[in-house]
């Protein structure tokens, strides 16, 4: 194995166990310190690829929204948008119940900005899935399965806070979207004007 290679092996278990470490006690429930250990690198080895926990925190969230998005887009099969967009967001509830270190995508992004204020401008708080819905959204205008009247990025911007939300609420009570996707979606497509194809 090359030395570049072993370098990638070694920041992906880095990104691994911070990811898991995150999810489990948020950012300012985890040091630097904790992390090493858990990955068995020595100090020096470990600032190689991260110079401080910050750093570490921006690149746990690109990996998990990279390995999130991809996850969850190869369960979308090409067709009708409107058949898209539910088959996304059933996706990402599945996705969520699979890998629980997704769930710490909102809390590391809360808690970073929090922390670090400067970084606010580089959490891009689910910027990915207000481009990947408003997409949809114009397919299905095109399609004539959404009403073409609706501003499309505004309809995303709601129906992804409205997704965050229900789910941030749902791991509040303990629960999962399971029991409440169909009435989500109900939801959103009487809201943004959809109708099925």
């Amino acid at each position: 194995m090359v030395s570049t290679d072993k370098g990638q092996e070694t920041r992906q278990r880095i990104l691994d166990v911070a990811a898991q470490a995150f999810a489990e006690r948020g950012y300012a429930g985890i040091s630097l310190n904790d992390v090493i250990r858990q990955t068995g690198l020595t100090k020096g080895g470990f600032y190689f690829h991260f110079d401080s926990k910050a750093a570490l925190a921006l690149a746990v969230l690109e990996y998990l929204r990279e390995t999130t998005r991809a996850r969850v887009l190869a369960n979308v099969a090409p067709g009708p948008a409107v058949v898209q967009i539910d088959a996304m967001v059933r996706a990402i509830v599945r996705a969520k119940q699979e890998d629980r270190s997704m769930a710490a995508l909102g809390r590391i992004c809360q808690e970073l900005g929090e922390a670090e204020p400067h970084l606010r401008a580089e959490l891009g708080h689910f910027e990915a899935w207000f481009e990947t819905t408003e997409a949809l959204f114009r397919a299905a205008q095109a399609e004539g399965s959404m009403d073409p009247t609706v501003d499309a990025a505004a309809a995303a911007w709601f129906a992804v806070t409205s997704f965050v939300g229900a789910d941030f609420v749902a791991d509040l009570r303990g629960e999962t979207l399971d029991d409440r996707v169909d009435s989500y979606l109900a939801f959103v497509a009487r809201a943004v004007g959809l109708t099925p194809s």
